[in-house]
């Protein structure tokens, strides 16, 4: 079991790292190299991005994948990936797990970025268990979250859409479990990495 000193230091060490404006030099360039195709050129293109994302739970057709153009031609790029889900941070995992750790697997890390990693998955893995529908993380383009834990990605939200009551029954699964949740609706964002 990780002790309380050491989930302490992780979650001392793993402060939010959100999109702050303004952005870092380095951050803004991740950012440029992944949305190449927008031309991003300023913060303001970025926060115009962000607010971008589809509000609803519908999928705009610009996300979905054109499978008989992308067989067809190699010059075909996939839309920017998003993800349908909350928002939340490093330091919410670390809480879910402070909370139900008797729940989790014995581990036993002492490096904070082993710990981190490990508890995000470990809640994932408990979380997709308890929805009955796999739920994963994503570094999210984001002013108010490090991350997405989503129910859905773009690429494949067609094929494997939840019925409406199966997916009520998961976000209240998800609202229940992780406090951060409860004053938020599902949302779609960017990965900040992809």
């Amino acid at each position: 079991m990780i002790s309380d000193e050491n989930l302490d230091k992780t979650a001392a060490i793993f402060q939010p790292t959100r999109l702050k404006f303004p952005m870092s030099p380095a951050h803004i360039a991740k950012v440029r190299r992944y949305f190449q195709d927008y031309s991003l050129s300023n913060i303001e293109q970025i926060r115009g991005m962000i607010a971008s994302c589809p509000k609803g739970r519908d999928l705009l057709e610009r996300f979905h994948i054109d499978y008989q153009v992308k067989n067809k031609y190699s010059w075909y790029q996939d839309p920017p990936k998003i993800f349908y889900g909350f928002g939340l941070d490093i330091k919410d995992c670390l809480e879910y797990y402070r909370a139900h750790r008797d729940d989790f697997p014995p581990a036993d890390f002492s490096r904070p970025s082993d710990i981190a990693s490990w508890i995000i998955s470990a809640v994932q893995a408990r979380l997709t268990k308890l929805c009955r529908h796999r739920v994963r993380t994503e570094d999210a383009l984001s002013l108010d979250y490090d991350m997405v834990l989503y129910i859905y990605d773009s690429p494949f939200f067609q094929h494997f859409e939840l019925e409406d009551h199966e997916e009520k029954e998961v976000v209240e699964i998800l609202k229940e479990q992780i406090p951060v949740f409860r004053n938020q609706d599902l949302h779609w964002y960017y990965s900040s990495v992809r």
